[in-house]
């Protein structure tokens, strides 16, 4: 469980920085969050996962699925989703569900624990919530060139 407080630590670090913590994120405060912020957190992700874990593992591995940074694609996002196990059996995951612990699946974390601790937008399920913070993110760390 250290990794989903880890998670929701970082989480709160990066609202706070872009004064966003009781709105959540949108669009905007995604594309103001620093890009040295976005490299310290993943820096800090993969040096305490033995390189398993962080946003440019997420960034590979969406790529690898067809993915691409400016287009929403639906189909790379279920792709990354069964690869890195927020999926079973075609359908995502409850975060209650998921593995914070470093036998979790390569990739598998840091997960998406945003929609659950933070409003992102009205009654979307979080699986749309999660492509639509997702999405906006790889567009950040393109720009940043978190790779």
């Amino acid at each position: 469980m250290l990794a989903l407080w880890l998670t929701r630590l970082r989480t709160a670090v990066m609202l706070k920085t872009v004064n966003r913590e009781a709105e959540g994120f949108d669009e905007g405060s995604i594309k103001n969050l620093s890009c040295d912020l976005i490299s310290q957190v993943d820096r800090l992700w993969l040096q305490h996962s033995d390189g398993k874990f962080g946003f440019s593992v997420w960034e590979r591995m969406y790529l690898e699925c067809g993915g691409k940074t400016n287009v929403e694609d639906e189909k790379s996002w279920n792709c990354f989703g069964n690869r890195v196990g927020w999926r079973m059996n075609n359908d995502w995951i409850d975060t209650n569900n998921a593995n914070f612990s470093k036998s979790a699946p390569v990739r598998h974390l840091p997960i998406l624990v945003l929609p659950r601790s933070v409003p992102i937008r009205g009654n979307l399920s979080w699986s749309r919530q999660a492509s639509w913070v997702f999405f906006y993110f790889m567009q950040r760390f393109d720009e940043c060139h978190i790779n």
